[in-house]
């Protein structure tokens, strides 16, 4: 993979990216979201996105979606939206959260904490999500509950607010 830009103009290639994602848009296109993880960048982890037109042959160049953690899980709501998990790793603030797309990935307009109960806890995350027959979402994670050192499968569900 030819090595690409990240959010402030560092070089990233295939040795900074993991652990990869990938979905089939409404319209056929593939969509793939890598772990980026470059301590030049701000953030130094986070999510690329790539797309490919001719079913996983080719993709385009990665572009970070501006999220701080990972790794990602994609799916494609029933209302179109596609939603990308991943786990904010930042101290601090570490947390499970998705961000939210209306345009298949072209922008992410949505941003939610789901579960920050967790304060800095350093072993946690790889969310997955599903819709579930309402609509709700459910985002499995892994997380110590707060005061164990060991961790256990935890799990959110929540809802899409209105699109703005």
């Amino acid at each position: 993979m030819p090595d690409t830009q990240g959010p402030g103009g560092e070089t990233v290639n295939a040795y900074n990216m993991f652990e990869p994602h990938v979905i089939e848009l409404p319209d056929g296109r593939l969509m793939g979201a890598i772990r980026t993880h470059n301590e030049e960048m701000n953030p130094g982890f986070t999510v690329f996105i790539t797309y490919s037109d001719d079913k996983g042959k080719t993709w385009s160049k990665p572009a970070g979606i501006g999220v701080d953690g990972s790794p990602p899980h994609l799916m494609v709501h029933s209302s179109g939206a596609v939603i990308c998990s991943y786990s904010c790793r930042t101290d601090g603030i570490r947390c499970e959260r998705a961000a939210v797309s209306y345009d298949m990935g072209e922008t992410w307009t949505q941003d939610y904490a789901l579960d920050h109960r967790f304060g800095n806890q350093k072993d946690m995350g790889y969310p997955s999500s599903v819709e579930l027959s309402d609509g709700s979402i459910l985002t499995l994670y892994y997380h110590p509950i707060p005061g164990e050192y060991w961790t256990s499968v935890q799990c959110t569900r929540w809802r899409l607010m209105p699109q703005k």
